[in-house]
């Protein structure tokens, strides 16, 4: 079993993913909801992040195939 690339956890919430730059010069990840940033931090954070933000994740909106409650 291949373990999966944080690009490819994102993508399956619909959540992008660009690299940055922290002021420690250490590199990190933003997670972007949309046009909004949800998170960022190290690649084990975003790892980490992404696991947790799939157990936690809110359910669609009673009536609705589209929309989340996020």
């Amino acid at each position: 079993m291949t373990k999966k690339t944080i690009i490819e956890m994102a993508e399956e919430f619909g959540l992008t993913v660009e690299t940055a730059v922290l002021p420690e010069h250490e590199n990190a990840l933003r997670v972007y909801k949309g046009a909004n940033q949800v998170f960022i931090g190290t690649e084990d954070a975003v790892r980490i992040f992404l696991t947790d933000y799939k157990k936690d994740r809110p359910g669609l909106l009673e009536g609705s195939m589209y929309a989340y409650k996020e």
